[in-house]
């Protein structure tokens, strides 16, 4: 009995040692555990401290971005208002042959054909990704800016100096082949209004003999012009494209237009534009006919 006692006793002290031992490495493990817990709590407070800083620091950056954004919308605006009415007085101005005579012989003269060139790619480029055509377009402070530059060209072109100045100068010469390729690229009824300036700024071009030699060397100006006379829903720009390709037509030098001129512009097709167009297109059609009439006589 007494041994049985002692053996369980024992065994008992065995157990109590094991499980203090467990308990201790129990203990230990807690320990470490609260300590590593401790450790991330830490980092986290300080990342979410560094979070919260920087998502201060970016709503900070997002209304300035927002403020300079407004306020370089307010200059863009003052600018376009500014440079518009600039335009509008410049092109109007230059209705005048002495006012051209001075601005021609000004040290800007270059570079003022240059921005007239780079802002009319630009603008045409613009609204010619895929965006629809809306008559308003023309009617924003962009396009009256536009429209007031390249008023200002067609002015210069209409009087002999400026005519002779623009052919007679690189950056001229560029912008007249700018004038050619974007009335290119405007199609009916698209931007009536700048492409009765392109017209018109072309057909006084083709008054000057070098200008004359110029526009006959672009391929499809004709057929271009055809198709505006048959096309466009603006009688003026159809009276506008009538007396440039009458002048082209006339260039002896260049039989080929007046080929192509018969090709896109048959004899029927001027018959039945002479009894169904505008009265003050059908003039003009019949003009046409009898200068065709003339031209292959002599050809």
């Amino acid at each position: 009995m007494k041994q049985c006692v002692q053996q369980n006793s024992k065994e008992v002290n065995e157990a109590m040692h094991t499980a203090r031992s467990v308990s201790e490495s129990l203990q230990l493990a807690l320990t470490a555990a609260m300590s590593e817990c401790e450790h991330w709590r830490s980092r986290f407070d300080t990342m979410k401290e560094q979070y919260e800083q920087e998502k201060e620091e970016k709503y900070q950056l997002k209304c300035e971005v927002q403020k300079l954004n407004v306020q370089l919308a307010d200059q863009s605006e003052y600018s376009i208002n500014m440079g518009t009415a600039i335009g509008t007085l410049l092109w109007r101005v230059s209705q005048s042959e002495q006012t051209i005579h001075s601005v021609l012989q000004g040290s800007k003269t270059e570079e003022f054909l240059q921005l007239v060139q780079g802002t009319l790619e630009s603008y045409v480029q613009t609204y010619s990704n895929g965006t629809p055509y809306h008559p308003s377009q023309e009617e924003s402070n962009e396009s009256n800016f536009v429209l007031a530059i390249c008023g200002v060209i067609t002015n210069i072109a209409a009087a002999p100096y400026g005519r002779h100045f623009l052919m007679g100068s690189t950056s001229g010469c560029q912008l007249v082949d700018s004038y050619v390729e974007v009335l290119m690229q405007l199609l009916p009824p698209t931007f009536p209004k700048l492409r009765k300036l392109l017209l018109m700024a072309l057909y006084n071009v083709s008054i000057n003999e070098q200008g004359m030699k110029f526009l006959c060397q672009k391929p499809g100006i004709i057929s271009k012009l055809a198709f505006i006379i048959t096309n466009d829903l603006c009688v003026e720009n159809q009276e506008h494209a009538l007396h440039l390709i009458q002048s082209l037509a006339y260039e002896r030098q260049h039989p080929n237009l007046l080929h192509e001129l018969l090709e896109v512009l048959p004899q029927r097709t001027l018959q039945e534009l002479s009894k169904t167009s505008h009265p003050q297109v059908q003039q003009g059609i019949l003009e046409l006919m009898s200068d065709i009439m003339h031209l292959t006589r002599e050809v």
